[in-house]
């Protein structure tokens, strides 16, 4: 039984309350990404202390954001797969998941902005910074 890209976007598959478990497969593949997410949010963590060392602030801040959105993505990722595959009535809907995909794409949109934005800000500021303290 495959399921087609139409009804992935069918109105009665969304919010379908009752859903028999994800397939195999497709769990183990979504268990694997959501556990490389945690995996790689602890990594972006390290980095951020060693970047905080260097008193490099702009960078520590990237990597901060970064960790806490691939923690955030993680958890509430293998929440969301195991609450799915326990079939819990309503929360284990598509229409939460697809929620959490949007959000997620807008929170790393946002992260993206703000790296092409504020951060190069930021570190012009700390470059004239050190310009004035150099004189002084």
């Amino acid at each position: 039984m495959s399921i087609s890209l139409s009804r992935l976007f069918d109105f009665h598959f969304i919010f379908n309350p009752i859903l028999p478990a994800i397939k195999s497969g497709i769990a183990d593949a979504l268990y694997i990404v959501f556990n490389l997410s945690i995996v790689f949010a602890i990594i972006s963590s390290l980095l951020s202390k060693k970047s905080g060392k260097n008193k490099n602030l702009p960078q520590k801040k990237m990597w901060q954001k970064i960790t806490n959105f691939l923690f955030t993505f993680g958890i509430v990722g293998l929440l969301l797969i195991l609450i799915r595959q326990s079939r819990a009535y309503f929360i284990s809907m598509p229409f939460l998941f697809y929620l959490f995909i949007i959000t997620m794409i807008v929170w790393l949109v946002f992260i993206i902005k703000w790296n092409f934005t504020k951060k190069k800000k930021m570190i012009r500021e700390i470059k004239e910074k050190m310009e004035k303290e150099k004189y002084l």
